[in-house]
């Protein structure tokens, strides 16, 4: 009992700098749980003020990436991102990446998206989103063209989430 009293004050405190210094909530961190072949809804503007609608986007792959200014592994990833659009956005992969950051910092997010031409949003902003909030950032959805979830990347022990051969081994599978 009074470790479990510990844990909950712990899991308070934590909640508290995130919510305090990064504008995160551990309840929306945790709300979404979403697993390989759930079918996610997502409705978001991005940044450039076109709508992104998921459900419009069957019929192609898509990427959903969680990332954030201030996340060094998703400083290694966009630009791997990147390629990874530019070599088959033309083939029907859709992708949007998604800043957790609060909306108060969106010329922030702005600013550091700049350096890479692919679409993204602000999840504050987002009218529909049953993806909830990763957990860990990076985290990367790829949505088969049926709207599935057919993998997911989390960030592993070195911090590595994203894997772009395993990305691309289901794309030339069409």
């Amino acid at each position: 009992m009074r470790f479990k009293r510990f844990a909950v004050k712990k899991f308070l405190v934590v909640g508290l700098i995130l919510k305090c210094f990064f504008g995160i909530g551990l309840t929306a961190a945790w709300a979404a749980s979403l697993q390989i072949g759930d079918t996610p809804k997502l409705v978001a503007t991005e940044l450039n003020g076109e709508s992104f609608d998921l459900s419009q986007k069957k019929g192609k792959w898509v990427i959903v990436n969680f990332f954030a200014t201030w996340c060094p592994g998703c400083r290694t990833e966009l630009p791997e991102l990147v390629t990874l659009y530019q070599k088959y956005h033309a083939k029907n992969l859709e992708l949007l990446v998604i800043s957790p950051e609060p909306s108060r910092k969106k010329n922030a997010v702005m600013n550091f998206i700049k350096a890479f031409p692919i679409p993204a949003a602000l999840l504050a902003e987002a009218k529909t989103n049953d993806f909830g909030s990763a957990v860990a950032l990076p985290t990367t959805y790829l949505i088969d063209p049926k709207g599935v979830i057919k993998q997911i990347f989390a960030p592993d022990e070195k911090g590595k989430a994203f894997d772009a051969k395993a990305i691309e081994a289901n794309l030339n599978q069409n």
